[in-house]
Order: C-alpha cells, then sequence, then structure tokens
C-alpha cells in the first residue's frame, strides 16, 4: 500500500495515524522497504491525538492561520509541582527522601544506583501526552544485565506480549549500536541491534535482537542526555533499557501519589522525582 502511495503522490514523506501505527516493526519496514524516506509517526497516533488534530485543523482550515508547530517532544501534559510532589512523598514511613540540591547531584546518584544493578522509576516534569514513558512516565535500568527486562515486566506485572524491548539511546551515538532508518524520539521503530554490539546489552539481545530504540537528541531532555552520556562514560555503553511507569492494565502514572503507590508495591529500588530521590527502608532483591 506504501509502494502504491508513493507512486500515486510522488511525495519522500508519509504521516501515519491509527493504532496499528503504534507497530514499530511494521514503521521499520515502511522506511527500509519504501520508497518513503521520512516516515512520521505521532506519540499518539490513537483517538487521542484527534484532539491535537482537531486544534490544528481549527488553527489553519478554520482561523486561516499559518500552522508552524512541530511535534518535537511528547511531555504536552500538566506539570507538576515541587510541593505536589513532596505533599505526595509526607507521611510514608516506609521510604526513605533524600532532597538533592540541583539536578547534577540528582544525576549522580541515579547514575550510582543504575550502574550497581538497581532499577529505578522517573517521575518528573509534563506527563506525556501518547501512550508511552518517554522518560517522563520511565522506568530504567542497566542494559548491560542480563534477566533485566524480564525481571522489570514480572515486578511491575506487565504483559509480556510480541513487542521488543525499549531502550534509550543517545541520538549521536544511535547508528553504531542499532540499524536505525534516523532520530527516533518517540520510540517509534522497532530497529535490529548491530551484532558486534549485541554481547554488551544481553538485556535486548536476548529478546531477539531487536529493541524500539529512544533517540535522546541534544535538543532532548536534559536529565536523560545526562544519563546517558554518565552511563557511557562509566560503562562505555550509551544506552539504558527503558519500561513505561506503570501496572499491569494501568495507563503511565499521571500524578505523584500514583507514582509513589505504584513505586511501593513494586520491587523498584528507587524512585527519582525531581528534586527527590525516594528510597526503601527494606531494599527488594537485585536482579539475577
Amino acid at each position: 500500500m506504501a509502494r502504491w502511495l508513493h507512486a500515486e503522490t510522488g511525495l519522500g514523506s508519509l504521516c501515519l495515524a491509527g493504532d496499528a501505527a503504534l507497530d514499530g516493526l511494521a514503521n521499520a519496514r515502511l522506511l527500509r522497504e519504501t520508497p518513503f524516506r521520512n516516515v512520521f509517526v505521532p506519540p499518539a497516533p490513537d483517538r487521542a491525538g484527534m484532539a491535537l488534530g482537531c486544534a490544528l485543523y481549527g488553527l489553519t482550515a478554520l482561523a486561516g492561520q499559518r500552522d508552524t508547530w512541530r511535534w518535537t517532544r511528547d511531555d504536552l501534559g500538566p506539570a507538576q509541582a515541587p510541593q505536589h510532589v513532596a505533599a505526595a512523598l509526607a507521611g510514608h514511613a516506609d521510604l526513605r527522601i533524600e532532597r538533592l540540591p540541583d539536578a547534577a547531584s540528582l544525576c549522580a546518584r541515579m547514575l550510582a544506583l543504575l550502574c550497581s544493578g538497581r532499577v529505578l522509576g522517573l517521575f518528573q516534569g509534563s506527563s506525556e501526552f501518547g501512550p508511552r514513558g518517554l522518560g517522563q512516565r520511565s522506568i530504567l535500568a542497566d542494559a548491560r544485565g542480563a534477566g533485566m527486562h524480564g525481571w522489570i515486566r514480572a515486578g511491575t506485572g506487565q504483559p509480556a506480549g510480541s513487542a521488543p524491548p525499549a531502550c534509550m539511546v543517545l541520538e549521536e551515538r544511535a547508528a553504531a549500536w542499532f540499524d536505525l532508518p534516523g532520530a527516533s524520539p518517540f520510540r517509534q521503530y522497532a530497529a535490529p541491534l548491530r551484532p558486534a554490539q549485541a554481547a554488551r546489552v544481553p538485556a535486548i539481545a536476548d529478546a531477539g535482537g531487536l529493541a524500539c530504540a529512544q533517540t535522546v537528541g541534544p535538543e532532548g531532555d536534559p536529565l536523560l542526555r545526562s544519563l546517558l552520556q554518565g552511563v557511557e562514560a562509566r560503562t562505555g555503553v550509551p544506552v539504558l533499557l527503558a519500561a513505561d511507569l506503570a501496572g499491569r492494565d494501568e495507563p503511565l502514572a499521571e500524578t505523584p501519589a500514583e507514582a509513589v503507590a505504584l513505586f511501593q508495591r513494586t520491587p523498584l529500588h528507587a524512585l527519582a522525582m525531581p528534586p527527590f530521590l525516594v528510597t526503601k527502608r527494606v531494599e527488594p532483591a537485585l536482579p539475577p
């Protein structure tokens, strides 16, 4: 169908919508096997995206204004003020709550935990508009741990499914690690891992060598960039295993209270909620 559409229109760009556009394997094939050189998949290609589509239609077709907006970030939801985060953390005797003085200090503590085999939740800023946690509502882990992907899935109750594991990678390093057709800020493509790198990230390689990779470029989230750069400096691997900050049959944690409740009932080792880092007084066992 895509080849026919290209022959009919002669256009070089293709935009996908609908639930099927969340299929990273199909999206990657569209780039590799059709003449389209640019395939755009919005973070919320299902019916949720109709809200933005209608708004843009009203702006251009009804109000007659020029549309200059480009969907480059997914954190379009409501932001959480620090006082709301502090209120959600109050009164939990089973938690240790540390307030870090700045982003660099928080990043350093997160790096130490990640590189020691701990699994972290990350709740920051405005929530994602789409169904995927892309760094605002995410679970992060060291991709060098062979059983890490299964441990996260079992601990959160998320079903196995058929989708490849998700990960984050520095955009400028992505081509050296994945056969990725280009930048993928919304994790829209399932890309094969380069064979030469497979042994270094068994959390991904053990799942068949495919991963839904999210590239984090210079204009991406500063904390994610700092984490990936720090992990690369310490381990030589610019990749982090990622998952959604959500439980089984649940949407992404939207509020601080939801994030704290999820943290308490799962074996996650820490929860970063800038400027706070939360750990458990009784630490869960480390992944094997």
